[in-house]
């Protein structure tokens, strides 16, 4: 998401500066065609540190946890907004990914939030309140989505009508049109 051209300290709430270009920096040690054994997990280890050893100090790291309290704190907020309001199933298979198999499972992710937060998801929430796809009666929208945004796939990537417009920007990240100024 904070794959911006420049460094920046968006994804760790100021409290450290991820590189430019950090996913280019992660895959930077995995670039070598025929990796394998130590070397595969050396890299894969330079990879995740570029995010949760930001710092460069880090003996080992908990991929369980944020990269910081702050980060800790920020993930706990889009929990909760997931369970309420913005239901968004993941899911893994193993063909498509490198992943274990992990299906979505509609049950189970309510039953965490209810243990979590005490509510109950309701997964059609944002479509009966804002129509979902159906916005072809809206007026004077402007979607802007970077291809370098992980979740440009879910946006609106091509005009509706003459005042509901999208904009792509091929190396735009995740709200990098809007965010603040970097002085490079």
């Amino acid at each position: 998401m904070g794959d911006y051209p420049y460094p920046s300290n968006y994804m760790l709430n100021g409290q450290g500066v991820l590189p430019a270009y950090p996913m280019r920096a992660a895959c930077q040690p995995l670039a070598q065609q025929g990796m394998m054994g130590s070397a595969l997990l050396e890299g894969l280890r330079q990879a995740v540190g570029t995010f949760y050893n930001f710092s460069g100090h880090l003996p080992c790291y908990n991929y369980s946890e944020g990269p910081n309290p702050e980060g800790e704190e920020d993930s706990n907020f889009w929990d909760y907004q997931a369970c309420t309001e913005m239901v968004m199933p993941f899911s893994r298979n193993r063909e498509d990914d490198m992943f274990w198999k992990q299906p979505w499972d509609l049950k189970a992710f309510g039953k965490q939030c209810k243990e979590q937060w005490g509510v109950t998801p309701r997964p059609y929430w944002a479509q009966i309140n804002w129509g979902g796809r159906k916005i072809g009666t809206a007026s004077n929208i402007v979607f802007s989505n970077g291809l370098l945004d992980p979740w440009h796939g879910f946006g609106v990537l091509q005009n509706v009508s003459d005042s509901v417009v999208a904009i792509v920007i091929p190396e735009g990240a995740h709200h990098l049109d809007v965010s603040h100024l970097s002085s490079r």
